[in-house]
């Protein structure tokens, strides 16, 4: 099996920044959250995996 999901923990107060200036998709409510916020998970996929191996 493939762990085909990773989490990244992002504490790094620039960056959280960033995503709440940028990164946000119009949903405004959560810029606030986010500039407050002392961490953020950052969860992602692996391009092109199923998640099963092929025998």
């Amino acid at each position: 099996m493939y762990q085909i999901y990773r989490h990244t923990l992002v504490d790094d107060e620039s960056i959280i920044k960033e995503f709440a200036n940028e990164g946000v998709n119009g949903f405004v409510y959560n810029i606030d959250t986010l500039k407050n916020a002392k961490g953020v998970v950052v969860l992602s996929f692996v391009q092109g995996k199923s998640g099963k191996i092929n025998e």
